[in-house]
């Protein structure tokens, strides 16, 4: 996978700095279609694992459901925001923050074209 995504990466380089010839394109292509290919297949395992490690500890009423949904809803939850002099924790003025972060940034009428960046993550 960090194969195919410094492959991409550099194709996509070259293709800022010219025009990439037609076989580069195909060859592009290629690599995020194999990426894609691998990526599901990631996927597939990861799930195919969670459902798995269910059967054997347990049903959907189990503490091990509960425990998996208190964990998940820690990892989503935003705790703090560091603004410009220091952090705030209050739920209040986190939202605050982000509400006046996305108005602003959407009511801005200067928009630029965003590159994509791929990143692999080790498991």
């Amino acid at each position: 996978m960090e194969r195919l995504v410094e492959e991409i990466k550099g194709l996509d380089e070259r293709g800022e700095e010219r025009s990439l010839q037609e076989a580069e394109v195909l060859l592009r292509k290629s690599k995020f279609e194999e990426q894609w290919r691998l990526l599901k297949a990631k996927d597939a395992l990861i799930v195919q694992r969670s459902r798995s490690r269910w059967l054997k500890e347990g049903d959907a009423n189990s503490r091990f459901f509960h425990n998996c949904l208190k964990a998940r809803m820690s990892k989503n939850m935003i705790k703090a925001l560091k603004e410009n002099d220091g952090w705030v924790v209050s739920p209040t003025e986190i939202r605050r923050i982000v509400v006046n972060y996305f108005t602003d940034h959407v009511a801005n009428d200067r928009w630029e074209h965003q590159r994509l960046v791929i990143s692999a993550r080790k498991c």
